[in-house]
């Protein structure tokens, strides 16, 4: 059953990863599509060394998924208290590179504090860059589970 849950956890993360960088400036929005916000490199996951950024996201997204399906383990006694499905994490990778919750939804109080801790024990992040400035960059990732 957990190894069931670890692969669907992995699944869900990996096709619903999405980042967006952030600023207070609007100069950081280009192309003629409206909201639509980019990087020159993104935020890097330690041990992923492309020059390709598509390599790169892919990487921070597949080692992203796989951190998640690794240490969200629900324990034993609250899988009769679950009511919600999924729970979504909205948080930022910070110019030096921290973690910063900016809001979790869905699920107990329980599995949210599980969640965060999950989040929060990402391993130090090289921020993503634009314009040769480090950027913070949001992601809002749902764990389903």
């Amino acid at each position: 059953m957990n190894r069931l849950i670890t692969i669907l956890v992995l699944l869900v993360c990996a096709t619903s990863l999405q980042a967006q960088s952030y600023s207070d400036s609007k100069e950081y929005f280009y192309g003629s599509q409206a909201g639509v916000k980019a990087f020159e490199r993104p935020p890097i996951w330690p041990g992923c060394n492309f020059e390709n950024i598509y390599k790169l996201r892919r990487c921070f997204d597949e080692s992203l998924s796989e951190h998640i399906a690794t240490n969200f383990k629900i324990p034993y006694d609250l899988m009769e208290k679950l009511e919600y499905k999924k729970v979504t994490v909205n948080f930022y990778v910070q110019k030096d590179g921290s973690i910063r919750i900016r809001s979790i939804k869905g699920g107990i109080p329980e599995i949210k504090e599980l969640a965060k801790k999950v989040i929060l024990s990402i391993p130090e992040i090289k921020p993503g860059e634009l314009g040769g400035k480090k950027v913070a960059a949001e992601y809002t990732i749902p764990i389903t589970y």
